[in-house]
């Protein structure tokens, strides 16, 4: 029976031992934590306001203590990899071997006392240099009490993902008998899952149009988590988010102890003999080599296809990487190249499987492209169909400690799906329908998706004055709530040709357009104030209205708005842009501005990604004759050429078909009133993508007060002033 006093003997001699594995964590954390937080406090004095400098301090001290530190993550990862490897290192060497299991101790205290050692090495130096990170971080005016407690939190964290990452490292120091194969074998162990994930979804995103990537992913995402270094990295970027950590503690608590006795239970049977040997059993040798192979050539296979987009190339990769990959680990496990061809039939196997699951994909033997739900399956669905919405702000305004304000961005697809319940079921499959017969047109082209926006670069008729841009595709984006509760997520390319009805009954819809802007949920309680500009130069505030004023301003906009149809939108461009503000934005906005006039002067280190008095603004088109109608009445000219100093026209058409480029001066002031009375206003096309365009432009030079704007505008499709048309022609 080994005493207490042999098992705390064998620990400090196993530490003596390796003083050089000890030596690193202290030498990473000690610069880390210490030297960190007083380098960041050095930066306190960098701000004119003492205040707004220690603010950002703090928070730059949370940020370096916290989980969410990329460098302790780094530091964590490497730190498993040596102290796991380092800790039966005596393994791979026979000599050592036969000496440790000549001493009478048995085999599990043995295991425990470099298990446990592995750890030690680690959870020491980073303990210690943590306490002094915390300790010079108050000194330097950080928050005790919200500094010791974030402390504590993260150092359980960091522990807890530590302990499993060395853990897997152990078990693959147990499967293998050389240290370059234990090396290899953490990496098959950590990565090997979530490499083959990502192959296969590398496969749906290839071979199936509909597939949206991202969404209705959990099994892709069950599979990355797998891997301890995946699962850490992931918990450590939604840290933020305030997603709950308890339940994956536990979890991984409770895997990191089934693996440590796993690793002990091989520990013990494993055989004194296997030292030197690169798999100590011979059982797990296709265990690993199989999926290897399999993800190998399936790899392979898929970088042969995003080259040449061939079926017979594609199922030549998938064997030379079944083949390549085969034959460098029998060399791996055999350490002779006369063994590269060992296991032929295993070998077989592995090509015919890869090339069975590429030709299921690349000929969508399941149907995954062609699928719709039924009528009867379906309750609603959330559709993001980004042309009609590209330009709307998703997310809110936020004031942050130091009293900065920032724009939180929002995912659009996050905000779309988790609010949208569009009920017209039979309205949203028929415009699916539509998209699966242009999804098979183009598989059965095998071409390029075209350009997100939809357009097809070129005219329709080439040495035609006043050709358009050919109707293009457009993405459209779709989460189908079934009945049963599932959410099944699809993509689509349409053309407009044959669907606008469709569209105009979706985009029309009240559930459509709740759940696409957010303005379209602002009820008139909530507003401070209302802008309107044409151009960011020649804006219009509004602030102090009357309840009423605010009320009927806003809910004319959204009824209006509501209306719009494509039939307009091929057309029209808006006229101006409109944004209703709630009291927290406005308290941004003007923040924003008297900002802007100090250059941010008492926020030297900080600068918005996003201009505040830019944000949340929507289109405003001629036919809203209401909302029109009330801007006038608080003295606002919606009208932008009317009070616009026009200084010059130039009117241009670019000849496809001899590559000469036209110009035209205009002078003459009934051109002049023709061209202004159809021209966009500058800047504002952005907020329609449906918009047709000429390929006839004007280039307006417009004063405006300091300078001179120089703008090039297309004409919409039809409705060039025929003395123009004229002119160019004669002129050609």
């Amino acid at each position: 029976m080994t005493s207490r006093r042999l098992y705390f003997k064998l620990m400090r001699e196993d530490l003596k031992s390796r003083l050089w594995a000890f030596a690193q964590p202290c030498l990473g954390f000690f610069f880390l934590f210490p030297v960190g937080a007083a380098f960041l406090a050095g930066e306190i004095r960098e701000y004119a306001n003492y205040q707004t400098g220690l603010l950002r301090y703090q928070k730059e001290l949370a940020m370096l203590l916290g989980f969410d530190n990329g460098v302790t993550v780094f530091l964590m990862i490497v730190a498993a990899l040596i102290c796991g490897l380092s800790s039966f290192s005596f393994l791979n060497s026979r000599s050592k071997v036969d000496f440790y299991h000549s001493l009478p101790v048995r085999r599990e205290i043995f295991f425990l006392v470099n298990y446990i050692d592995g750890i030690l090495i680690l959870m020491i130096p980073y303990a210690v240099c943590l306490a002094l990170g915390v300790i010079l971080g108050i000194a330097n005016g950080g928050v005790a009490g919200t500094v010791i407690p974030l402390a504590v939190r993260s150092f359980g964290l960091e522990m807890t993902y530590f302990v499993l990452m060395y853990t897997v490292v152990v078990v693959a120091a147990m499967l293998t008998g050389h240290l370059v194969v234990g090396f290899l074998g953490c990496l098959v162990l950590a990565f090997l899952v979530p490499i083959a994930v990502g192959v296969l979804q590398g496969y749906f995103d290839t071979f199936f149009y509909s597939y949206l990537s991202g969404w209705g992913d959990e099994f892709f995402e069950m599979g990355i988590r797998i891997s301890p270094v995946t699962e850490y990295i992931m918990r450590v970027a939604s840290y933020g988010s305030g997603e709950g950590m308890t339940m994956a503690v536990c979890v991984a608590w409770g895997v990191s102890v089934i693996l440590a006795v796993c690793a002990c239970l091989l520990y013990r049977i494993r055989p004194s003999e296997a030292a030197g040997k690169a798999m100590v059993f011979g059982v797990s040798r296709p265990l690993v080599r199989i999926p290897v192979v399999i993800v190998s050539g399936l790899g392979l296979g898929l970088l042969f296809w995003s080259i040449r987009e061939s079926t017979g190339w594609a199922v030549f990769g998938v064997i030379c990487g079944s083949v390549i990959a085969h034959c460098v680990m029998e060399m791996i496990y055999h350490f002779d190249l006369k063994k590269l061809f060992s296991c032929k039939g295993q070998l077989a196997g592995c090509i015919l499987a890869g090339v069975a699951v590429l030709l299921v994909f690349r000929y969508d033997a399941f149907g995954y492209d062609t699928w719709t739900p039924k009528e009867e399956e379906l309750a609603s669905a959330a559709v993001y169909f980004g042309s009609m919405s590209d330009w709307t702000d998703y997310g809110e305004i936020v004031m942050e400690e130091d009293g900065y304000y920032n724009w939180i961005s929002a995912d659009n697809f996050s905000w779309v799906f988790d609010r949208m319940a569009y009920t017209d079921t039979e309205n949203i499959l028929g415009i699916a329908e539509a998209g699966i017969a242009k999804l098979q047109e183009q598989k059965e082209r095998t071409v390029l998706r075209e350009d997100e926006a939809g357009y097809t670069w070129g005219y329709e008729n080439a040495g035609e004055i006043d050709a358009e841009y050919p109707d293009g595709n457009y993405y459209i984006y779709v989460c189908f709530h079934l009945t049963n509760g599932r959410k099944v997520y699809r993509q689509y390319i349409i053309s407009l040709n044959g669907l606008e009805e469709r569209l105009d009954r979706m985009i029309t819809d009240r559930q459509y357009r709740e759940g696409v802007y957010p303005l379209m949920n602002l009820h008139a309680e909530e507003v401070a104030g209302i802008h309107f500009r044409t151009t960011r130069n020649d804006e219009t505030k509004l602030l102090g209205l009357k309840e009423e004023e605010k009320k009927a301003l806003l809910e004319a906009y959204q009824r209006e708005f509501s209306t719009l149809t494509f039939e307009e939108m091929y057309t029209k461009a808006p006229i101006g842009l409109i944004r209703f503000t709630t009291g927290e934005e406005e308290e941004a906005v003007q923040w924003y501005e008297r900002q802007e006039e100090l250059k941010f002067r008492d926020y030297s280190n900080r600068y918005p990604n996003y201009r505040l008095t830019d944000m949340q603004y929507y289109p405003v088109y001629e036919s809203f004759a209401e909302t029109i109608r009330l801007l006038e009445a608080q003295q606002i000219n919606t009208d932008f050429y009317e009070k616009a100093d026009i200084s010059g026209i130039t009117v241009n058409w670019y000849d496809n078909s001899t590559q000469v480029n036209h110009s035209e001066r205009i002078t003459d002031d009934r051109e002049v009133e023709q061209i202004l009375a159809v021209l966009a206003v500058p800047g504002l096309q952005y907020y329609n993508q449906f918009y047709r365009y000429s390929d006839v432009s004007a280039d307006i030079s417009i004063d405006e007060g300091k300078s001179v704007s120089n703008y090039t505008i297309s004409f919409p499709r039809g409705q060039v002033p025929e003395s123009i048309l004229e002119r160019l022609r004669e002129n050609r």
